[in-house]
């Protein structure tokens, strides 16, 4: 009897210990990612793929290149689900519109290659799970274009201009740790009529782009 009942004590108190210890992990786990995590300042690189597009008369050109650079951010909860933000960014770019001709002699070549891309703007987003959240972002991006001549191989002329225009972007993130967060991102942006010294040159640009990140959030 008396080591039975040492025995249905000592099953009781390590009972005790292991749904203390489970109480201790599911309390931790709940503290670490919350449905809304608290406010977040962050930054990032950023990679991804990048297609500019140019058009003219119905015709259009696009040639596709690399994107890459860094952003910073902040988003606050509003709600149980809800988030805001501001968000900019700053990146580079290889993509390149090239044109070239010849008559059989000569050769011909004009080049237009993205610069640098600024981008400021705001953020919407909704908690759909614990750790990931959807976003949409809209604001204004202002991107620098080097166009280039050559005449048989020999530059002729080059010089830049810049861009403005609206971005719109949508994405999800997901959060790996409580301050870090993978991210995939879709943008757009829309620079309008294209125009050289303030005179329209009857063309439009446009550019599509596929993001991914890696987030550290404060």
């Amino acid at each position: 009897m008396k080591i039975r009942g040492k025995l249905v004590r000592m099953t009781v108190a390590a009972a005790a210990v292991v749904l203390a210890g489970a109480g201790m992990a599911v309390s931790a786990e709940a503290q670490e990612i919350d449905i809304n995590p608290p406010e977040q300042v962050y930054i990032a690189p950023v990679l991804g793929y990048d297609n500019v597009i140019g058009s003219s008369m119905g015709d259009s050109i696009s040639k596709g290149g690399l994107t890459y650079g860094g952003m910073a951010g902040i988003d606050t909860p509003v709600g149980k689900h809800g988030r805001v933000g501001l968000e900019a960014s700053v990146a580079g770019s290889t993509a390149a519109l090239t044109l070239a001709g010849s008559d059989g002699i000569n050769t011909a070549e004009v080049k237009i290659a993205a610069g640098v891309d600024l981008y400021i703007g705001g953020k919407l987003g909704w908690m759909v799970a614990p750790k990931t959240q959807l976003f949409a972002t809209l604001g204004y991006a202002n991107s620098k274009f080097t166009a280039s001549a050559r005449f048989n191989g020999t530059k002729i002329w080059q010089e830049s201009t810049s861009l403005s225009g609206f971005r719109v972007g949508a994405g999800a993130e997901y959060f790996l740790t409580p301050h870090v967060r993978a991210r995939l991102e879709y943008r757009y942006t829309h620079y309008g009529e294209i125009s050289y010294q303030d005179q329209p040159l009857g063309g439009k640009a446009e550019r599509h782009q596929v993001l991914g990140g890696l987030l550290y959030g404060f």
